[in-house]
């Protein structure tokens, strides 16, 4: 998990609102295992985590939210591992390193995610994936990365665009029946793939 990045302890009340969190989560991961996204209320989630529907809506804004919303700990602790990246190596090289890093710490939840978007097309006309708090954070740290390392904001934004592409391609490929290894990999195949044949600015 990314929790070994994280570098301070959380106090008992923020322990308590994670462990409530999750178990929202983990509430709404078990109905939807068993049950299409349209036949599960917020209610029926929060009985099975045994909470309040306004506790729910402290945690999550919409049912939609706690299929999609990261983890607030990793979400956290992803931070630190972009910033633990060395200052001397390449955009690209990161992008790829760290989205492999990504499915190694969150891959099961992954798994779980996408078996339910091509389960339920609801979901999937949604517009959201499971790394939309993700991928924010790394466009913002990437880009700042490559302008630092001397390129400009149009070829900042192309480096960052072409990863995003690479990164989506092999998920759209991925079969999450095969686990979370498989997309790994198809992670590193896009990214070796693409880096055979272009040379991102600031890299040649």
């Amino acid at each position: 998990m990314f929790y070994a990045e994280a570098q301070r302890p959380l106090g008992l009340r923020a322990r308590k609102k994670l462990h409530t969190w999750r178990e929202i989560r983990g509430a709404a991961t078990r109905l939807l295992r068993d049950h299409d996204y349209a036949d599960v209320s917020i209610d029926m989630i929060a009985a099975e985590a045994n909470v309040s529907r306004a506790t729910f809506f402290n945690y999550f804004g919409s049912k939609d939210a706690v299929v999609f919303d990261a983890d607030p700990e990793e979400l956290a602790a992803y931070q630190a591992l972009l910033d633990a990246r060395p200052a001397d190596e390449p955009v690209w090289t990161s992008l790829r390193e760290v989205l492999i890093a990504t499915v190694d710490s969150v891959g099961e939840q992954m798994v779980v995610q996408r078996d339910l978007l091509q389960r339920n097309r609801v979901l999937a006309d949604s517009g959201r994936s499971f790394g939309d708090q993700f991928r924010q954070a790394l466009t913002a740290w990437a880009t700042r990365r490559a302008m630092d390392a001397g390129m400009t904001e149009f070829q900042a934004a192309l480096v960052v665009a072409t990863a995003d592409a690479a990164a989506t391609t092999a998920y759209r490929f991925w079969d999450p029946a095969r686990g979370a290894q498989a997309l790994r990999d198809l992670i590193a195949k896009a990214f070796d793939t693409v880096g055979a044949h272009i040379a991102p600015p600031g890299e040649a």
